[in-house]
């Protein structure tokens, strides 16, 4: 009885001084958690570090989109964002910059591999040149950005 009495002890204290790292939601087509069975995509949430590294997965298992936050809420992102299509191939690179502003370049592929269009970011604003290309891959405009707006 004694023993049974210290395991219980010990295991309960090891529990409650665990802090859950690693989460997995299924999400339904609106991105609001469901149950397996109805769900739309999967999403798991890892910590790595300070940051909680999330991963988004379409129901075939093929990632769709990777990112880190500052937290398991996703109300901060930090860092390289990435996007992908069905098939797997990269639709989008971005950047948050510490502030969770979008900042630096962006990147965006058709589902072909060829350039959709190319920009700068500064703190969550289009800024500078943006190229758009046509889906064979030449440039259809540039348009420069000032302070989100359409300089020329």
């Amino acid at each position: 009885m004694k023993k049974k009495l210290l395991l219980f002890l010990v295991l309960s204290s090891f529990v409650k001084g665990y802090s859950q790292d690693s989460i997995v939601n299924y999400l339904d087509r609106d991105g609001k958690i469901t149950v397996k069975g109805k769900a739309r995509s999967i999403e798991t949430i890892v910590k790595k570090d300070s940051l909680w590294l999330v991963r988004k997965y379409y129901p075939s298992g093929k990632i769709f989109r990777l990112g880190k936050f500052k937290d398991k809420t996703k109300k901060e992102p930090i860092g390289e964002f990435s996007q992908y299509y069905r098939s797997g191939k990269i639709k989008k690179i971005f950047f948050y910059n510490n502030k969770s502003l979008k900042s630096s370049w962006i990147k965006s592929w058709f589902h072909t591999g060829k350039l959709s269009y190319t920009g700068l970011y500064r703190k969550n604003k289009k800024e500078g040149v943006w190229k758009y290309y046509h889906f064979n891959g030449e440039i259809a405009s540039k348009l420069y950005y000032k302070n989100d707006s359409i300089v020329k």
